[in-house]
């Protein structure tokens, strides 16, 4: 069931989509809020968001003496029929402002490799198997994303991971009524 996640296109994430939104919240989000982890916190809440659609188990790491300038890594977990889908998320404010993440998630499954090849990652290309004859498959709508298919005894663990680069999202802008003076259209008559 959860294998399905692993497909969706990821280019379309951008920082506004949780961004400032309380309600929304993972506790992992807010734990590193809480400890000086300001800048990129709507990114870890949008992969938080994607991988796990809800509240997770987390374990948060974070630089404990200067949260707001270096990298924080969450690691969650969720229980779904097959196992539980296990992430890391890892992510880093850039010098241009921005916030660079990487991910790795285990995806276990009772299919077999090739039945999760021809139905979850029926569309990747295949990239490689340098990684001890184990094949990556690459994510057709981000490069920088690939998935390997290891077969294990009774099933299949899919390691998805890569990266993906947020851009800060815009502070709101505030709303200015300006007065306008209009012109009568030109067949009116002004008494």
């Amino acid at each position: 069931m959860f294998l399905a996640l692993a497909v969706v296109l990821f280019s379309s994430f951008n920082g506004s989509v949780f961004a400032d939104d309380k309600n929304t919240e993972s506790q992992a989000t807010i734990q590193l809020r809480e400890k000086g982890f300001l800048a990129c916190g709507f990114a870890v809440e949008n992969l938080a968001k994607f991988f796990f659609d809800g509240d997770f188990d987390y374990l948060n790491t974070w630089n404990v003496n200067d949260a707001a300038n270096h990298t924080a890594v969450v690691t969650g977990t969720k229980n779904y029929a097959d196992g539980n889908i296990m992430v890391t998320i890892s992510v880093t404010e850039t010098k241009a402002g921005t916030c660079d993440t990487s991910f790795v998630a285990l995806y276990p499954s009772y299919k077999t490799c090739a039945q999760v090849r021809e139905t979850t990652f029926k569309d990747w290309k295949f990239y490689s198997d340098v990684l001890s004859g184990v094949p990556v498959y690459e994510d057709p709508s981000n490069s920088a994303v690939a998935v390997a298919l290891e077969q294990l005894k009774g099933g299949c663990m899919a390691i998805k991971s890569g990266l993906i680069f947020f851009t800060k999202p815009e502070p709101p802008r505030e709303i200015r009524k300006v007065p306008v003076e209009m012109e009568p259209p030109s067949d009116y008559e002004v008494r």
